[in-house]
């Protein structure tokens, strides 16, 4: 469905000038941020939660929803009001801003997200790349497909969290593959699954735990980390292994580094949610085949043909 056949000719919110004064006196001016779910949670180590996994790049980068419920409430909410009134929320172009936060429509709803790219032309059309918010997950949608934001919308902390599975790490390399990704997605996806909290990173918001999916069929937990190692995509590694890693790989860097990163680490989060680089692991090692193979170095434009 096309975005024009939801445009109406409903009346405008009797609070449709306080969001306008508020998306121009704060929002452009970058005073208000949405802060993250994570800052919310008292996280406790060893506590168990319930969540779902909203986005993954690879076993070392992935989101989770802790609280999905109340996300899938906001989500019915946005798409309820904004296919009544987008009309009268359509955000001018002129108004286009990198780390603007906006809702967008995009594959048949309505998302919070926030500009990371514009403009970006692809196939002679015009389009912007927002980061979604509460999914954790870049998406590209046309100009006119992007309005404004209520102001209560600002108020709401965006629900996708880091993760990161813990203790584990690719087998026989330095990255993942990406038949591990495959797997893991398989595994993960489309369910409710319970994470351990094993380490937290609270300047980067992150949370090192170890997954685990209940078996009906036997009415046990399944660490899905224990199971890609039985598929040999990967392998449980020691706090001393990784600070082994660490060090090794600060010997092979310049004497000036000073930050101990493992390889599988990287990219980090930031740069996957501001777009630095594709933010699936697929579709990163499809294009570094790609520029090895071809000696033109290939674009959007012409579709990596």
């Amino acid at each position: 469905m096309s975005i024009s056949t939801l445009e109406n000719n409903s009346k405008p919110p009797t609070h449709i000038a306080t969001d306008w004064n508020f998306f121009l006196n704060e929002v452009l001016t970058e005073r208000v941020q949405i802060t993250p779910y994570y800052d919310k949670e008292d996280w406790k180590i060893g506590e168990i939660y319930s969540m779902r996994v909203s986005h993954i790049y690879d076993p070392s980068h992935f989101w989770v929803v802790t609280k999905h419920l109340e996300m899938d409430l906001l989500h019915r909410y946005l798409n309820d009001f904004y296919s009544k009134h987008n009309n009268h929320y359509k955000l001018p172009k002129e108004n286009l801003k990198l780390n603007l936060y906006c809702i967008v429509y995009t594959e048949g709803a309505y998302y919070r997200g926030i500009l990371v790219k514009i403009p970006y032309m692809m196939k002679n059309k015009t389009w912007v790349f927002v980061y979604l918010l509460d999914f954790g997950f870049m998406s590209k949608v046309l100009p006119d497909n992007i309005y404004f934001m209520t102001k209560d919308m600002y108020s709401v902390k965006h629900f996708a969290i880091r993760a990161c599975l813990a203790g584990i790490g690719p087998l026989g390399t330095n990255k993942w593959t990406s038949e591990a990704v495959i797997k893991f997605t398989e595994i993960i996806t489309n369910k409710v699954v319970y994470g351990q909290v094993i380490v937290k990173n609270d300047p980067q918001k992150v949370l090192f735990l170890q997954v685990c999916e209940y078996n009906s069929s036997t009415e046990s937990m399944v660490s899905i980390g224990d199971t890609l190692v039985d598929c040999e995509l990967a392998k449980k590694m020691t706090i001393l292994e990784i600070r082994k890693m660490k060090h090794s790989e600060k010997k092979k860097g310049s004497k000036e580094s000073t930050k101990l990163v493992l390889p599988f680490n990287l990219p980090t989060f930031e740069d996957l949610e501001n777009g630095y680089v594709v933010d699936t692991i697929t579709v990163a090692q499809l294009l570094d085949k790609i520029v090895t193979v071809r000696s033109d170095r290939p674009t959007l434009e012409n579709g990596l043909s």
